[in-house]
């Protein structure tokens, strides 16, 4: 998670006026309230505190010499026809009180089923798997590219380190730390049953592989 300052700022020495919006990736939140816009990855916070999202970004021109956003041209003084973007447009926001990115996950991704045989894989009472604090999102859960068992990757979008802790619905013999590209790094994290503990550093991502006997 980034903060940005609400007042515009001053570009008097600039070419073009200072933007006013910013991209995100997936919630906005100011004073107390937290909108979830999956899929408009734009949005704006005035210096009164309404919060403004992007539906979309249409052209009529690739380029006008009379446009405030932009005194000078950034293409081709060109028509574009069929930029204008004109049709329905369907967009899903959620409101909620307070700043909680898994909430603003939950809102943008859903459930889905998927058909996964007969045999149930854990009893009805366990789940899967369970991850907390709610700090801790899941960015991942998949097979290992070139390994056994699969790749859990946690993400931390706070500004300290948090301790994740960990709990497996299934057994596991080994869970070590790898990187981004699957490689093994550093030592194999201590399981405590089916209940693991690892930090994850502010703004980072840890990937750890579950290695199933």
């Amino acid at each position: 998670m980034a903060c940005r300052r609400t007042e515009r700022r001053d570009a008097s020495r600039w070419v073009h006026p200072a933007p006013s919006t910013f991209p995100h990736q997936g919630f906005v939140a100011a004073n107390g309230l937290t909108v979830a816009a999956p899929g408009l990855p734009e949005a704006e916070v005035a210096p009164d505190g309404v919060i403004a999202v992007t539906l979309v970004r249409a052209v009529g021109w690739l380029a006008r010499m009379d446009l405030r956003s932009r005194p000078r041209p950034a293409g081709p003084l060109m028509l574009a026809p069929g930029a204008q973007c004109l049709e329905t447009i369907e967009a899903t926001l959620s409101l909620f009180a307070g700043l909680d990115p898994r909430a603003a996950r939950d809102a943008e991704f859903g459930l889905r089923a998927v058909a996964a045989g007969d045999g149930p894989l854990a009893p009805p009472d366990r789940p899967l798997l369970e991850v907390s604090p709610r700090e801790i999102l899941v960015s991942a859960l998949k097979p290992a590219a070139g390994g056994p068992g699969l790749i859990l990757r946690l993400l931390n979008p706070t500004d300290g380190a948090v301790a994740a802790r960990i709990t497996i619905g299934f057994p596991v013999s080994e869970v070590v730390p790898v990187r981004l590209d699957e490689t093994p790094e550093g030592a194999a994290v201590r399981v405590d049953g089916r209940r693991m503990e690892t930090v994850v550093p502010p703004h980072g991502l840890r990937s750890l592989q579950l290695v199933c006997p």
